[in-house]
């Protein structure tokens, strides 16, 4: 009778564990089936997730995101009332080779999904991950006027800095300057005096 009635304890006990995590069962397997972990599935599955956000996690898990950054990017985004809709963003720019951590920094300041075309631009021109995340936060959390990825990354095939990019960048920098300074440097002035030019 004692062992029987240890185990209906054990039994009570290891239902309300389970209960207070949160965890939704058949949402745990849905993810196992995505290629997510039986730990990460397990903590993505407490997080209320959609039918489309499992699908789209799945798609952002095959193009390569790591899982722990994929639980801090639906953790931010839920924390912005959003939900998680970035796995196209996450295959188109798996091939750039963005750390995880810089992917989900990207996304609490809200940089992915609505700047996403030009972090590419920007790091397919060869700009830095450290450079890119500091023009995000710029954009992003300090709402700078800011010009396009596209038009900071064609300073790159003239040889600028990504120092000298986000020199140009802070000082509010104009597309007619990003001009100027891409013919200074095609003149063969250094970056000094290419940004000088404009008055930098």
């Amino acid at each position: 009778m004692k062992t029987q009635l240890r185990l209906i304890a054990m039994l009570l006990s290891a239902t309300l564990i389970a209960c207070g995590s949160g965890e939704d069962e058949a949402l745990k397997q849905q993810l196992q089936q995505q290629g997510f972990t039986q730990e990460k599935a397990a903590e993505l599955s407490s997080m209320k997730l959609t039918e489309q956000e499992i699908q789209e996690l799945g798609q952002a898990k095959r193009a390569g995101l790591d899982e722990a950054a994929a639980v801090e990017m639906v953790k931010s985004m839920h924390e912005r009332s959003l939900k998680f809709d970035l796995g196209s963003t996450v295959e188109a720019m798996s091939p750039l080779g963005l750390s995880p951590t810089a992917m989900t920094q990207l996304t609490e300041m809200g940089a992915l999904p609505n700047w996403a075309d030009d972090i590419r631009a920007m790091k397919s021109a060869g700009i830095g991950e450290e450079a890119i995340l500091e023009l995000s936060k710029m954009k992003f959390k300090e709402k700078k006027t800011m010009l396009s990825g596209l038009e900071y990354s064609t300073l790159k095939p003239v040889q600028m800095s990504d120092a000298s990019i986000l020199q140009f960048a802070r000082k509010g920098g104009s597309y007619q300057q990003v001009q100027e300074i891409r013919l200074q440097r095609q003149l063969g002035k250094s970056e000094v005096e290419a940004l000088k030019s404009v008055g930098m």
